[in-house]
């Protein structure tokens, strides 16, 4: 049997930046109101040739199992759960087409819901980390994430955590732990996804931007290396 090839994280970067460019290419007559509604997956699932079907539930073979996506490719049809929230529906969306894209010996497969995933620390199969690398690369694209970043704090990236922005992200609670943020577990980049104030008036967190989860916004903020210790 020959050994699995991994996908090099550049390389889905890459793969991720190609249909972006597809997508704008094909909708070139759609001049949206926000640059994000072309990172719909809707949209790229057209460009790509793969049918959506949403459901209120997706049934399970597995008790104890739920699942929010489910890939056949002999009937080239993804299905998806409604039954969690909108940001997770739409990034396992992304993530079903990135198995779509990339592992082409999966025929038929089951997910199981995003946030089943925790933070980055659980381990997953090589095929669904790249999944999930995929759905976030698309999603958040890398200079957007950081145009949007710099706008909406004002600040130029890496955005560095120092004493007084720890208060502010805190809402004027001291909390040492915010600063340490050393155990992995994305504290600062958690902050800074889910704020809608520093201080002066209220704007629409990065994470409400991109339209993912917190997690997804502050996993991505790492990866990109934008938000730093003082």
């Amino acid at each position: 049997m020959l050994k699995k090839q991994y996908i090099d994280v550049d390389r889905i970067e890459a793969i991720a930046k190609q249909w972006r460019v597809a997508v704008k290419n094909e909708r070139n007559s759609l001049v949206p109101e926000d640059p994000v509604d072309l990172l719909d997956p809707k949209i790229l699932a057209e460009v790509v040739r793969v049918q959506l079907e949403y459901h209120a539930e997706l049934p399970s073979d597995v008790p104890g199992f739920e699942v929010a996506g489910l890939l056949d490719r002999e009937l080239k049809l993804i299905c998806l759960s409604e039954k969690f929230k909108p940001e997770e529906v739409r990034f396992t969306t992304l993530h079903e087409i990135g198995h779509w894209l990339m592992h082409q010996d999966l025929i038929k497969h089951r997910d199981r819901p995003i946030s089943h995933h925790g933070n980055g620390r659980v381990s997953l199969p090589v095929e669904e980390r790249e999944a999930n690398r995929f759905a976030a690369a698309y999603s958040m694209p890398p200079h957007g994430v950081e145009r949007r970043l710099e706008t909406t704090f004002g600040l130029k990236t890496p955005i560095r955590i120092t004493n007084d922005l720890a208060f502010l992200l805190q809402r004027g609670k001291p909390d040492t732990a915010l600063r340490r943020g050393t155990d992995g577990l994305l504290k600062w980049e958690l902050a800074i996804a889910g704020c809608e104030s520093i201080g002066g008036p209220r704007f629409v967190s990065m994470k409400d931007q991109f339209r993912v989860s917190a997690t997804a916004m502050a996993i991505r903020l790492r990866e990109l290396g934008l938000v730093r210790p003082d």
